[in-house]
C-alpha cells in the first residue's frame, strides 16, 4: 500500500513539475533604455512615453537617477515612442514592432533646446536594439 502511495504522489509530482513550464509562459514583451544629454550625462526626470500605434493607448514613466527607463508586460504590437524633458528638445522615436518575449532597448541622446522643438530619430537599427529574455527551468 506504502509503495502505490508513493507512486501516485511521485506521478502527481511529476505532472506538476512538468506543467509548470507551460503555465510560466510569457505573452509580453518590455522596453528599456538610457537617455543622456549630447555630451554624454545622464538625465534623470525624463518623462518617456510608450504608444500603441494600433489603440492610441499611451503608458508613462520617468527616467530614474541613472537616466534608466523600463516598460514591462508591454503587450505585442507597434508602438512609437517620445521623449521629454525641460530644456532638451523632444525625441520621437519612429514605430518599432514588439513581438513576445522580447525587450526593445533603445538609449536616446537629447539636444539642448525648448521642449516644442522636436528631434526624430531615423532610425534603430535592429542588430542593436532588440534582444530576448532567456529563460531556464530548474527540475
Amino acid at each position: 500500500m506504502r509503495r502505490r502511495s508513493l507512486s501516485v504522489l511521485f506521478a502527481v509530482l511529476l505532472s506538476a513539475s512538468l506543467a509548470l513550464p507551460m503555465a510560466a509562459q510569457h505573452t509580453s514583451a518590455g522596453v528599456d533604455g538610457t537617455i543622456t544629454d549630447a555630451t554624454g550625462s545622464i538625465l534623470p526626470d525624463a518623462e518617456v512615453v510608450l504608444t500603441n500605434v494600433d489603440t492610441n493607448v499611451a503608458a508613462r514613466t520617468k527616467t530614474n537617477k541613472s537616466g534608466y527607463f523600463a516598460f514591462v508586460n508591454v503587450n505585442p504590437g507597434q508602438y512609437k515612442m517620445t521623449i521629454a524633458k525641460q530644456g532638451f528638445k523632444s525625441v520621437v522615436v519612429p514605430p518599432f514592432q514588439l513581438v513576445v518575449d522580447q525587450t526593445f532597448t533603445t538609449n536616446q541622446a537629447m539636444q539642448v533646446g525648448a521642449v516644442n522643438e522636436t528631434v526624430t530619430v531615423d532610425a534603430v537599427p535592429k542588430a542593436q536594439c532588440c534582444r530576448r529574455a532567456h529563460r531556464s527551468w530548474a527540475m
